[in-house]
């Protein structure tokens, strides 16, 4: 994407399969290339990564099991589907739910149940709440494509409801919940990205292999009255999630 910087996770501990394997999608992107469309033979991406046919291997044969590509005795091969890698330009702000959803997948979400408790002082200090102020934290896995893409966790204040405050979320997009249901509507948010892997205890809680890397947006949303209404902490997997950033010199 010209003029586009996209954010680099240096120093982390992926396998070279699973940098082939972002390479390949970089590629099939570029290259725009749609199901049916044969791709470079193996020599050809070694040639072209400058890595080793045994790596190369590796990532075909995990595209191959996850029905990507699929191969042609003596031809080649082809793709069989587009590999979920969603690209969002951090300067629109767009729930999770709305980036997969332009991207056209189909969106699975699993729901926690949630119950109001007394905020930790981080989040108490950034929605500004008061001394006994509640909050209420919604905690969502997403899967797109049968693969784990999001987990998100977004606490607000149990003031911003006038009924019962309910267990889960009725909709996919929080936004749009606060802003049809609440009459809240999120203007703007300071977000911080960091690339971090996950701890035990949310590895485990995620069931997902652990030094996976996961791209961290850390975000205080504001309404039109610049009040700060929602604390989130999105938890985006850096194999399907591409964030950029488009700068202008001044």
């Amino acid at each position: 994407m010209p003029g586009g910087i996209i954010l680099a996770l240096d120093g982390t501990r992926e396998s070279l399969s699973k940098i082939v394997r972002n390479k390949i999608i970089e590629y099939i992107e570029e290259n725009n290339l749609e199901p049916g469309d044969q791709l470079p033979s193996e020599p050809k991406l070694v040639e072209k990564f400058g890595i080793s046919r045994i790596t190369v291997r590796e990532a075909l044969a995990q595209f191959e099991q996850e029905g990507i590509i699929y191969k042609i005795q003596g031809k080649g091969t082809f793709l069989k589907r587009s590999p979920v890698h969603m690209k969002n330009g951090l300067e629109i702000l767009k729930s999770p739910t709305e980036i997969m959803r332009s991207a056209g997948y189909k969106i699975k979400t699993i729901h926690f149940p949630a119950n109001p408790e007394i905020p930790p002082p981080d989040i108490k200090e950034n929605l500004n709440l008061a001394e006994d102020e509640k909050i209420i934290t919604y905690k969502r896995k997403r899967y797109a494509d049968q693969k784990l893409v999001v987990y998100g966790e977004d606490s607000l204040s149990v003031n911003n409801f006038s009924d019962k405050v309910p267990e889960k979320i009725p909709q996919e997009s929080m936004l749009n919940y606060l802003e049809k249901e609440l009459n809240i509507k999120i203007e703007r948010a300071f977000t911080e990205v960091i690339p971090t892997t996950l701890g035990k205890k949310l590895t485990e809680f995620l069931e997902i292999e652990k030094d996976k890397i996961f791209l961290l947006l850390k975000q205080i949303h504001y309404n039109e009255k610049g009040e700060p209404k929602i604390f989130s902490l999105d938890y985006f997997n850096s194999e399907a999630f591409r964030f950029i950033i488009n700068r202008k010199r001044i």
